[in-house]
């Protein structure tokens, strides 16, 4: 389905369509940083002890699952990205010999 741009009428039709593939293709990416995000957090755990890592993994863990649905808008988005700064942040500081 393509849509003219000069055409008002097909760019309404096709709107809903890039919102359900967008959408998808969000929830797959979503997806799968929070699944990195929980084996990062058990590949330092099992190198470094799981008591350095618990804090930053739970915050970044959190975060990810946050980050599933609300990623873009304020203040939701903002805060969700912030945490998955400081939890980053706090794993990589915990694991600094």
């Amino acid at each position: 389905m393509a849509a003219n741009a000069d055409d008002p009428a097909s760019l309404a039709r096709i709107g809903p369509a890039v919102d359900v593939v967008g959408g998808t293709l969000g929830l797959i990416g979503s997806s799968g940083f929070l699944l990195a995000s929980g084996a990062t957090t058990a590949a330092l755990a099992s190198h470094h002890g799981g008591r350095r890592v618990a804090l930053g993994g739970t915050v970044l863990i959190a975060a990810s699952v946050l980050w599933l649905g609300s990623h873009i808008y304020w203040p939701e988005g903002v805060l969700t990205v912030l945490g998955l700064g400081v939890g980053v942040g706090l794993l990589n500081v915990s694991t600094q010999r």
